[in-house]
């Protein structure tokens, strides 16, 4: 009898690490844009649901999964508002009225958005509670910070500044101390929407997009030391995305997952990139991002097992992010 036991429980193991390897039905909903506008499907590609008839950037906020935050702009306008609604698109509330730039950062209990704001032409990080109260200002400089992300546990923010002359990242405690500039002064940090600082799961060490001579690559900061790794050296590396010990980015218009703890790195396919903001599913066991395909008129979302690199195209959208 103790012999069957032991061989079912051997069995239910192996099928419980298949089915988390696979993950079949790990991802539940997906929010992404398209026109303007945000809608919600299931991550199978069906049943969607329009959300918001003027939105971008959409984004789940961490916790209860009840409600998704998003940016509302003029048309061919910069400045945005940032709204926070229902997860049906219901009762949707302004939480600002003042102008953020689209790369807000949820802290990860959904306590806190980390936006970057301007009050006097120059815009500065700021934290805002998603009721829209407790507005507190982070930075103070004469230079522009700009795309907050906040770290796994919650207890710093890394952004964007060239306040030493050229573009590095910075970090800062959430409650504005002990700001501190972790990539070295001669090293340009590319910054833009798809490259932003990606933390690793400790809080330890951030992915990012740097400049060496010439070339956009894939580096890794200490954020203790200051030491930096260059992951990748070829050229056009950008969007990091880094969960666990893999570290997710776009080469060209390859897909590559890299494994921080084998060193091994793996393609996981050719696509052409054209909005390429990824998004992780629940066990990170599926990959979402949006791309436009040779001739294709409007970038679609794909979705990619980078266990088994079984591949699907979910339809017409971009700026996914799944729960």
């Amino acid at each position: 009898m103790k012999t069957i036991i032991a061989k079912g429980l051997a069995v239910l193991l192996v099928v419980s690490v298949m089915t988390l390897a696979l993950g079949c039905s790990d991802a539940k909903t997906l929010l992404y844009q398209h026109n303007g506008k945000i809608f919600k499907e299931y991550t199978s590609g069906k049943d969607s649901d329009l959300l918001a008839a003027k939105g971008e950037y959409p984004a789940w906020i961490p916790g209860t999964k009840t409600h998704f935050a998003y940016v509302e702009r003029k048309p061919g306008t910069v400045p945005m508002k940032l709204w926070v609604a229902k997860e049906d698109g219901t009762n949707p509330v302004a939480l600002t009225k003042f102008e953020v730039h689209h790369g807000f950062s949820w802290s990860p209990d959904g306590k806190w958005i980390a936006v970057a704001h301007t009050q006097d032409g120059n815009f500065e990080i700021y934290k805002i509670k998603p009721d829209g109260s407790a507005l507190t200002r982070l930075t103070k400089n004469a230079v522009t910070d700009q795309y907050p992300a906040w770290s796994p546990k919650g207890d710093k923010i890394a952004f964007f500044s060239a306040r030493s002359g050229s573009q590095g990242i910075y970090v800062i405690d959430s409650d504005g101390k002990n700001e501190k500039l972790v990539t070295p002064s001669s090293l340009t940090v590319w910054h833009h929407l798809h490259s932003r600082p990606s933390w690793s799961g400790d809080g330890k060490k951030i992915a990012f997009v740097g400049r060496w001579g010439s070339k956009e690559n894939i580096g890794i900061v200490d954020v203790q030391t200051g030491k930096v790794t260059q992951l990748t050296k070829q050229d056009g590396a950008h969007d990091p995305l880094w969960y666990d010990t893999f570290i997710f980015y776009f080469l060209f218009n390859d897909l590559y997952r890299h494994d921080t703890s084998s060193g091994v790195t793996k393609n996981l396919g050719r696509f052409i990139p054209e909005i390429p903001h990824s998004a992780l599913s629940a066990n990170a066991a599926h990959v979402f991002f949006s791309f436009g395909g040779q001739g294709a008129k409007d970038p679609h979302i794909h979705r990619i097992q980078h266990y088994t690199a079984e591949k699907a195209d979910i339809g017409t959208g971009e700026w996914p992010d799944v729960w």
